[in-house]
């Protein structure tokens, strides 16, 4: 039985701020993330080779973890006429 594959169709974080009617974004491409796990992997396995003791370990399906995920909104909040979103698109 195969497992299912996972698109690799650009994802991105976004995080988007409004204040009054004024739009503030800030986007992060997924895969600038998932470079940063596998690069805190590698790490530790180099660290592991020279004998130190390994931190708790992360398995490599966890680094494409968001990519199975659909578009969705992690955080939404609204005070005072600010506006504030994070999520995955």
């Amino acid at each position: 039985m195969k497992g299912r594959l996972i698109p690799l169709c650009p994802r991105f974080l976004y995080l988007g701020v409004w204040v009054g009617r004024v739009p503030v974004g800030l986007v992060c491409p997924l895969f600038l993330l998932e470079g940063l796990l596998l690069a805190v992997l590698w790490l530790e396995k180099t660290r592991a080779l020279r004998g130190q003791r390994p931190r708790p370990f992360l398995p490599l399906g966890a680094v494409f973890a968001f990519r199975a995920l659909p578009p969705l909104v992690f955080l939404e909040v609204e005070a005072e006429g600010v506006k504030l979103k994070v999520g995955l698109w």
